[in-house]
C-alpha cells in the first residue's frame, strides 16, 4: 500500500510538472524593434532582443535572422540560421533567408550572383546538411512528403516540379507558357 501511495506521488508531481513547464516564445522588444526570447508570461529575456526577424520553433528548432549593416544590390541584406529552446544557435547564420521545419526539412535561401534573381532556394534537414542543394527560384514547404518548385532555365522558361525528400522530381511540367521577354532578367512573379 506505501509503495503505491509514492508510486501516486511521483505520478502526479511528474504530471504537475509537465504542466508547469514554460515554453520559450519570441518576443519583440518595443524600444529597439528587435526579436529576442522570453519564457511565457515573464518578462526576462532568455534570449536578449538581436534578430530582424524570429520565428517560433517548430521541431524543436526556429529560425533567426540578423540583418547586415551596410551592403549594396551585390551582396546579401541578411543572415540567417537556427536555434534551438535553450536559445543557443545550432545551425549558423549562414543563410540569405530560412523557414520554419516542416516534416524534418527547411526551406532556405542563398546569396547567387550567377542566378538572375541573385539568390537561390534549397532544402536543409535539422542539422544544417543540405537535402536538396540550392538550385530552385521558388520553394514550398513540404507536406506529406512532397514540394512544390520552380525555376527558370537558361532561355528564360519557367518549369515547375515536384519534388520529394530526396530532391527527385515525382513530375515536372513548364509553368504556365511563360518566358522571360528578351533583355528582361527578372520574372513577373
Amino acid at each position: 500500500m506505501k509503495r503505491i501511495f509514492l508510486l501516486l506521488i511521483a505520478v502526479l508531481w511528474s504530471i504537475g510538472s509537465l504542466l508547469n513547464a514554460q515554453e520559450l516564445v519570441r518576443a519583440k522588444d518595443p524600444r529597439t524593434g528587435l526579436y529576442g526570447y522570453k519564457y511565457e508570461n515573464s518578462k526576462k529575456w532568455v534570449v536578449k532582443p538581436k534578430y530582424y526577424q524570429a520565428g517560433y520553433f517548430h521541431e524543436g528548432l526556429a529560425y533567426v535572422i540578423k540583418k547586415k549593416g551596410r551592403h549594396d544590390k551585390s551582396s546579401p541584406k541578411y543572415f540567417a540560421g537556427y536555434i534551438d529552446q535553450a536559445g543557443k544557435i545550432v545551425i549558423p547564420l549562414k543563410f540569405e533567408w530560412a523557414n520554419d521545419f516542416h516534416e524534418g526539412i527547411a526551406a532556405v535561401k542563398v546569396w547567387d550572383d550567377t542566378s538572375i534573381f541573385h539568390w537561390r532556394f534549397g532544402y536543409i534537414d535539422t542539422t544544417g546538411r543540405y537535402i536538396v542543394p540550392p538550385i530552385y527560384n521558388y520553394v514550398e514547404d513540404f507536406k506529406g512528403g512532397y514540394a512544390h518548385v520552380r525555376w527558370y532555365d537558361e532561355y528564360g522558361y519557367c518549369w515547375a516540379a515536384t519534388i520529394d525528400k530526396n530532391g527527385r522530381q515525382v513530375n515536372k511540367w513548364q509553368y504556365g507558357n511563360t518566358r522571360l521577354p528578351e533583355g528582361e532578367t527578372k520574372p513577373r512573379w
